[in-house]
């Protein structure tokens, strides 16, 4: 599955991100992989797994932890995102965006 976002933040600075969404053919019974662009070289795979309808993807750097969320309630896909940065014990929120599909044709907001 493929994902393309646009986030508009209050101030209204904008960011883009490409995503790719696998199922690995030799363990099919254990997670999927997210590939974000960013507009930057692509970085290796993250593990994510699924836990009571949630799709979660964590992808560890030196700087920390940022955890995104994926889940679908009633055709609505809700998309979090979340940083541990250093030494904090709890993620914080950064990026909810809700989508809904449109209809086929239809015009995409600006």
């Amino acid at each position: 599955m493929t994902q393309s976002y646009r986030h508009t933040d209050e101030d209204g600075s904008r960011s883009e991100g490409h995503g790719v969404f696998t199922m690995d053919p030799d363990r099919p019974d254990t997670f999927w992989y997210h590939v974000n662009s960013m507009g930057l070289p692509p970085e290796a795979p993250a593990r994510a797994s699924w836990e009571a309808g949630t799709l979660t993807v964590e992808r560890r750097s030196d700087r920390g932890t940022a955890r995104h969320t994926f889940r679908v309630d009633g055709g609505v896909l809700t998309h979090a995102a979340g940083l541990r940065l250093g030494k904090a014990s709890e993620f914080t929120t950064f990026m909810t965006t809700v989508c809904r599909r449109v209809p086929e044709g239809a015009s995409i907001p600006a």
